[in-house]
């Protein structure tokens, strides 16, 4: 997340605005190119997780279907680059992205089904690389936009190659044209399932379409980047859903879920604390968005949890078992559900937003409460959802709530907010990101160690899993 940030930062302040918004643009449309890929990487991953040798043949497939892809992408560029008046090289550059982006969701697939940890060290080197790329092409070099999509490319190159190494053992099996054939005919359960989270794309188009400015858009991306810190907590429930998938117990649901609350409150908390110079970081004027990162914040905890929730419900479904599923069938199992869902809560998000949005505008409200009510629009769209899920994820898998866990993560995180707390006048605000950091970044390495240590001292499952830690650390 900190590479992450880092490489956000390096870009936004070095590319303008113009070629910042064509660079949104052009990702936009490369993840409607990237839906393709889902009718392959959903089902191996349930494939492989119960013992299928398909992961040769998945891969090989969706390599065919990147070249498709890439070639549709590339004879789109002209029309889709003049349209906004910008250099078709830009897209033509993004077409080498599809076919790796192609292999990464293959091989995350893999990995969730057999190693869930290789794709978080995976993502690390992926961090790492676009950082360091980004450093040589668009702060020494000065290459702006062309510089930022040739780092991401390399640094897609690089994911690749560690994921490819790690999992060589995992990718077998023979070319199985009969499971290809399974996948192409049930295209549709994925396609469903990928569709559902390219809804709320359209909340951009409502903001700049009603309010006629990007300034709400741009507050509430600039919020949502430090949100994705603590979603981030939940990668910590990956091994959940194979498990299930092969046969796991609510003692898994359990763990998976102290694992997510053990980051996910300390950094909500530590968000909400610092909200405004962590907006300074990418621009100070930023910081007037400190109230839609608040809001931001608790969505984004809600989201954690949620992702376990998701694993539940998913991975305890026996209905593509058999091998092929009727339409009828698939509609009543909890593969349709969850999509499902997602595009219930998404519709309910937009149809609140788009009238609330008018009228605030046509009130002469300021752009940042638009952009807080837009905020707090989607807290209200999500919280029912969240509870169905809870509740339905409970009557699957009857595990228990960890309470007392929760109880000591709070405890812990309640020490680091006192650390904050008297550290945070020492925190500069500032167009510089200099200072920003040179204040920021110790303090936050205060905290973290305020946290841990109290935690350490109070959860028999912290002190378990350190000395797990140590243990595989000793033996590589």
């Amino acid at each position: 997340m900190v590479m992450g940030l880092l490489f956000t930062v390096m870009v936004t302040r070095r590319l303008s605005v113009n070629e910042f918004g064509v660079w949104q643009y052009i990702s936009a449309l490369l993840g409607y190119f990237i839906l393709p890929s889902s009718i392959v990487s959903f089902w191996l991953t349930r494939d492989v997780a119960r013992g299928s040798r398909v992961a040769r043949v998945g891969i090989l497939t969706n390599l065919l279907f990147s070249l498709a892809a890439a070639g549709l992408f590339a004879v789109a560029s002209y029309p889709l680059s003049s349209g906004i008046g910008a250099n078709g090289l830009y897209f033509l550059l993004c077409c080498l992205q599809l076919p790796e982006i192609y292999i990464l969701n293959t091989l995350e697939s893999v990995a969730n089904a057999t190693r869930p940890e290789i794709f978080g060290y995976s993502t690390i080197v992926y961090e790492a690389s676009k950082v360091l790329t980004a450093l040589i092409f668009v702060v020494i070099l000065r290459t702006g936009l062309t510089g930022s999509i040739i780092s991401v490319i390399i640094a897609y190159l690089a994911q690749m190659a560690t994921m490819g190494f790690a999992l060589r053992k995992n990718i077998d099996g023979f070319l199985d044209k009969g499971a290809v054939k399974r996948w192409l005919s049930l295209f549709w359960i994925p396609t469903f399932n990928a569709a559902a989270g390219q809804i709320l794309l359209f909340d951009t188009i409502i903001l700049v379409t009603l309010t006629r400015s990007t300034l709400p858009v741009a507050m509430l991306r600039a919020a949502q980047v430090f949100g994705a810190a603590i979603v981030m907590s939940g990668v910590l429930a990956a091994p959940l859903y194979p498990k299930l998938l092969a046969g796991g117990t609510a003692g898994d649901v359990d763990t998976a879920l102290k694992m997510v609350f053990m980051f996910a409150i300390p950094s909500t908390i530590g968000v909400l604390i610092l909200s405004e110079p962590l907006l300074s970081i990418l621009r100070v004027e930023y910081v007037q968005a400190r109230f839609t990162l608040i809001v931001i914040a608790m969505v984004s905890f809600i989201n954690s949890i949620m992702g376990a929730m998701d694993a539940v419900i998913a991975g305890t479904e026996r209905v593509d078992v058999a091998g092929n599923i009727s339409f009828k069938r698939f509609i009543r199992s909890r593969l349709s559900l969850l999509p499902s869902l997602s595009f219930i809560q998404d519709i309910i998000y937009l149809a609140i937003l788009a009238p609330i949005t008018y009228v605030l505008y046509i009130m002469g409200v300021d752009l940042n409460m638009i952009a807080l009510s837009t905020a707090l629009i989607l807290l209200t769209s999500t919280m029912p959802i969240f509870i169905y899920k809870y509740r339905l994820a409970k009557r699957v898998v009857p595990f228990e709530f960890p309470f007392r866990a929760v109880f000591r993560f709070s405890l812990a995180s309640l020490a680091m907010a006192a650390a904050l707390a008297l550290l945070y006048r020492f925190v500069v605000v500032s167009e510089n990101i200099s200072k920003v950091l040179f204040t920021l970044l110790p303090t936050i390495g205060v905290a973290a160690v305020v946290y841990f240590t109290v935690l350490l001292l109070v959860d028999d499952d912290a002190r378990r899993l350190l000395k797990r830690s140590r243990a595989f650390f000793v033996k590589s």
